[in-house]
């Protein structure tokens, strides 16, 4: 069982009482002593999860997914769907690299995926590196410590010469790097890598993607531009409610608080955006996600509710980019969807009302009533008689 001579794992810890025994909260890596020790889902369950998923990504609008964190069980279960009853979204997924493994091993194992889950509707073309935690459970790495009465930080997951050299050998093999940065310092580590890649390896046109970006320091936001890399932000977030008024602001300090979801001044300094949800961790509802994004507000509490940082607002227009054209671009499907063009598919949705014709407080209540894969109808509202 669990007790107080469990160790932490590298990159997660057990919370401990003051005696030093286990809690029974497991911050990060270490929910895998729990997971070793569960019954074992069937592939089944996961079938099952994936027909779920798909529809409910139809009733919201979506076409295509990014699946940010796949293994071989994943693209499996994934295959299998799609030759039982059929996807009906296009899956783009990113590949887990553990900070434990080589660069030989993360790179042979990556590109069999690519190789042997390779269909129309399947492809991996990323991989997935997990750079810090979440400043909720304490283990975001930033530049300065914690400056809330706690104190303390967390480190970078990966060692930088270990990750510099994955992101050359990822980098040079054409795959797409895409990482989860909450942390300025993992936001800059990440940066930094990836710009020695470029160095050692040449542009192209990679997109590469850095997630969340939750803290972001100033003189790192127009590196995005300059490099090529592209935000995939959740702004859903970005919102004052108690894991940013009293978590993230304490954490981050006085300084670093005006930078939290700086979505605006990434825009303005040239970066282009892609807008997601992070589900199952918040609602896939995009457009919940895209009123918050312009108005910095929750959709339940109105325009009376104060706004956070308001000066970072996006506007609909780079909010509706964001989910279609640059979403194509960030899954490297921008030659065959993403816009309505001779020769791209029919992927396409059908609202209630004119998004650029409402008030940005109404946006959330939009209904999806048609959506169309292909050409081919994969979702219709019952009020819908088009």
């Amino acid at each position: 069982g669990l007790d107080k001579s469990v160790k932490d794992p590298e990159n997660g810890r057990f919370a401990r009482d003051k005696s030093g025994a286990p809690t029974g909260m497991l911050h990060e890596l270490a929910i895998d002593w729990a997971r070793e020790r569960m019954p074992q889902t069937p592939d089944s369950d996961w079938e099952a999860g994936v027909r779920f998923g798909q529809a409910l990504c139809n009733r919201n609008g979506f076409t295509g997914v990014l699946d940010a964190l796949v293994t071989e069980r994943h693209l499996r279960v994934y295959r299998a769907v799609e030759k039982s009853t059929g996807l009906t979204v296009r899956v783009a997924s990113t590949a887990l690299v553990e900070p434990s493994d080589t660069v030989e091993a993360a790179l042979t194992r990556i590109e069999s995926f690519r190789r042997d889950f390779a269909t129309p509707m399947l492809k991996v073309h990323s991989a997935k590196f997990f750079l810090d935690g979440v400043l909720e459970n304490r283990t975001a790495a930033m530049l300065e410590d914690y400056h809330d009465a706690e104190g303390g930080n967390a480190p970078v997951m990966f060692g930088e010469n270990h990750l510099r050299e994955l992101f050359v050998a990822f980098d040079a093999a054409r795959f797409q790097i895409h990482c989860h940065v909450i942390g300025d310092k993992a936001v800059r580590t990440a940066l930094d890598g990836l710009e020695a890649a470029r160095d050692v390896n040449g542009a192209w046109p990679s997109l590469h993607q850095l997630a969340h970006v939750q803290c972001i320091d100033p003189d790192d936001i127009a590196r995005f531009a300059r490099l090529g890399i592209m935000p995939n932000i959740q702004p859903l977030w970005a919102r004052n409610e108690p894991s940013v008024t009293d978590v993230a602001i304490p954490i981050a300090g006085p300084r670093m608080a005006r930078w939290i979801y700086p979505f605006r001044s990434l825009i303005d300094a040239g970066a282009t955006c892609a807008l997601s949800s992070d589900w199952g961790v918040s609602t896939l509802n995009p457009f919940h996600i895209m009123q918050t994004a312009i108005t910095r507000q929750p959709p339940a509490k109105g325009r009376d509710h104060p706004a956070f940082l308001p000066e970072e607002r996006m506007t609909l227009d780079e909010c509706v980019k964001g989910y279609t054209v640059n979403a194509a671009a960030a899954a490297w499907r921008s030659a065959d969807t993403g816009s309505l063009e001779l020769g791209k598919f029919a992927d396409l949705i059908i609202l209630d009302r004119d998004l650029f014709a409402i008030d940005a407080y109404e946006i959330a209540d939009t209904q999806v009533m048609l959506t169309l894969l292909g050409g081919r109808e994969v979702h219709r509202h019952e009020k819908f008689g088009g």
